[in-house]
């Protein structure tokens, strides 16, 4: 009885380790990439506190999506980015903190690690730039399934 009980655990054990190489041996997929978007960001705008929402689609478990956003000044003023944070772990952002002046443009790159995460997925990212406390904020979904 003890044997048998031994051989069992031994058998499940050995699958685990086999199960959890397969998964790390696996090769990274390249990261998705998706199509820029314009965001217009004015004193004005950061007081209407208006949120906007991004869609990164349907990915499979794993999969890493990378957005990349332009930021436009779109205000009578310079402004610098301050910060840029997220809800969550799985979502890092890059962004260039120089000044900007009025009608000048930079990047944003937002990307969103699926690792971990199944089905209907919503984050948010909140920009603070140096025109007010109130951060923009923006919104991210996609959809995981195997």
């Amino acid at each position: 009885m003890r044997s048998a009980l031994r051989r069992t655990l031994f058998v499940l054990l050995t699958l685990g380790t086999l199960a959890g190489l397969g998964v790390a041996c696996r090769p990274k997929t390249p990261p998705v990439r998706l199509r820029g978007e314009v965001i217009p960001l004015s004193e004005e705008r950061l007081a209407e506190g208006r949120v906007d929402t991004f869609r990164f689609g349907t990915l499979r478990p794993g999969e890493v999506a990378v957005r990349d956003f332009i930021i436009k000044n779109t205000g009578s003023r310079p402004m610098v980015i301050a910060d840029v944070d997220s809800d969550c772990g799985c979502i890092a952002t890059r962004c260039d903190g120089t000044p900007l002046p009025a009608g000048d443009s930079t990047a944003l790159s937002v990307s969103f690690d699926s690792r971990g995460y199944y089905g209907y997925i919503l984050k948010e990212v909140r920009i603070l730039t140096s025109l007010s406390a109130r951060p923009l904020v923006i919104c991210l979904e996609a959809e995981v399934r195997p």
